[in-house]
């Protein structure tokens, strides 16, 4: 059974609060240590002030009955965890719903129970609700007053804003920490190498590559200086992210291999390394599709972790994995897997979306129904109208224009070249578009080589089949 000074001490240092941040202005510091020694104990009105700021119930404080209470809320918790794990996101959200609705949760235990409502929010696709919990914790976390680290709540409520669409207060929310944690000199921890990587992905996503790539060279020199070998690993996989995004493929593979071998080598982080073993199979994709079969090994050994991805993420892995299928001649099973992350990307329009898009396009077409697969190359451009004119949406404007030209669509071509040149603020003219058709042309023609290689070697293989049978 704890005494009143345990608890006390406990609580206060849950609620991340120093003897003088609790004493404020009506206790002086010396007075809480003698509480916390034993050596006093605190009227009704202290314990009730006491209690205020450290955000729990009087009775939590004086009696032992709210230890008892802490450790069923505790269990709670714990149990949500085991929800999310498992798969099964709607059970934790009942759950964590019903204990905050409690009177008396000390914050600590308050702000646990929202950080994992926040994830059951998310994996629900509820990104307006999870938004809302975490935000007031980033807020305070700004202030110092959670004992949660900022830079993960920073990069938590990043992400989410980023899912959401909305860069712009991603960018506020990673430059608010990152500032605080620089004027506060903390900036050689993984977390700080890790809510940069997630600021220079929001930059991106504006398309202001250059500034994403400032901030990570800085940090990386930071991370190589303070030998955090994930901290590089982190960084250099956005940097990854981001010379893709420049069309500089040969050193975004580059970048992507050596964060992998990082992760590969050093303990913990193992679904970082999962996440990059996607980044690294799509990076290979685009680089040079004829290596499918290392993309496939890559894709293989995420397959265990995706119950573990977020939403988006787990979209985006299996629309890499439809494009894989297609490679090897499979379009079939190409088209499950990429109508499968159409249904997951429904809430989140963005690239992802396009892509997937174009990737069931493929599939179908692929199976010669032609004028089904030209639908959802229209359904691409519908979704790219409605997304700002950034480096990633002139790729893809691009993308969708070479996808016309191969089924002899000119009109919806030329608009789709033209809009690829307005993104990245090129004037077109009529010699900037004939070339890109050329290109498109030649490059159709190219894929056209790969995914008949992989028709005919699944035709050779199931008449093997039929002849052993």
């Amino acid at each position: 059974m704890t005494t009143f000074s345990e608890r006390l001490r406990r609580l206060r240092q849950a609620a991340n609060l120093s003897q003088v941040q609790l004493a404020g202005e009506d206790l002086s510091p010396s007075y809480i240590s003698l509480l916390e020694s034993g050596k006093r104990q605190p009227s009704d009105d202290v314990a009730a002030l006491l209690a205020e700021r450290l955000g729990c119930a009087v009775e939590d404080l004086l009696t032992p009955i709210g230890e008892e209470r802490r450790k069923q809320a505790q269990l709670s918790i714990e149990l949500a965890k085991l929800s999310l794990l498992d798969g099964r996101p709607d059970d934790a959200r009942q759950r964590l719903e019903a204990l905050l609705a409690e009177e008396g949760l000390d914050r600590a235990l308050r702000d646990d129970a929202v950080w994992e409502l926040t994830e059951a929010y998310e994996k629900v696709i509820d990104l307006d609700r999870a938004i809302a919990s975490l935000l007031p914790i980033y807020e305070r976390a700004l202030a110092g007053a959670t004992h949660l680290p900022l830079p993960s709540v920073a990069i938590y409520l990043s992400h989410l804003y980023q899912a959401a669409g909305d860069m712009n207060a991603a960018i506020r929310v990673g430059e608010g920490a990152v500032r605080l944690l620089n004027d506060k000199r903390e900036t050689t921890t993984r977390e700080y190498f890790r809510l940069v990587a997630t600021l220079s992905a929001a930059y991106f996503g504006v398309g202001d590559a250059h500034l994403a790539k400032a901030y990570l060279d800085d940090a990386m020199q930071i991370a190589q200086r303070f030998a955090d070998p994930q901290g590089e690993a982190a960084l250099a996989w956005n940097a990854a992210v981001n010379a893709e995004s420049l069309g500089r493929l040969d050193e975004a593979l580059l970048l992507s291999r050596k964060a992998l071998a990082i992760l590969s080598e050093h303990a913990g982080g193992h679904l970082d390394v999962a996440r990059l073993r996607w980044t690294a199979a799509y990076l290979t994709l685009q680089h040079d599709p004829s290596q499918v079969a290392e993309a496939r090994r890559l894709l293989d050994l995420v397959e265990p972790d995706l119950p573990r991805f977020g939403p988006v993420e787990a979209a985006m892995t299996r629309a890499t994995l439809a494009t894989v299928h297609l490679l090897e001649g499979s379009p079939r099973a190409a088209e499950d897997l990429a109508r499968e992350a159409l249904v997951a990307l429904a809430a989140y329009p963005g690239g992802e979306q396009v892509r997937t898009h174009l990737v069931l396009g493929d599939a179908i077409a692929a199976q010669g129904r032609l004028d089904e697969a030209l639908e959802r190359y229209v359904a691409a451009v519908d979704s790219l109208d409605a997304l700002p004119a950034t480096r990633e949406t002139a790729a893809l404007w691009r993308e969708t224009a070479d996808r016309f030209v191969r089924y002899g669509r000119l009109d919806e071509a030329l608009d789709g070249y033209r809009s690829a040149l307005d993104a990245v603020a090129i004037r077109s003219t009529a010699a900037d578009v004939a070339l890109a058709m050329e290109t498109a042309r030649q490059r159709a023609e190219s894929l056209g080589d790969l995914f008949a290689e992989g028709f005919a070697a699944e035709a050779e293989s199931a008449e093997g089949q039929d002849r052993r049978g």
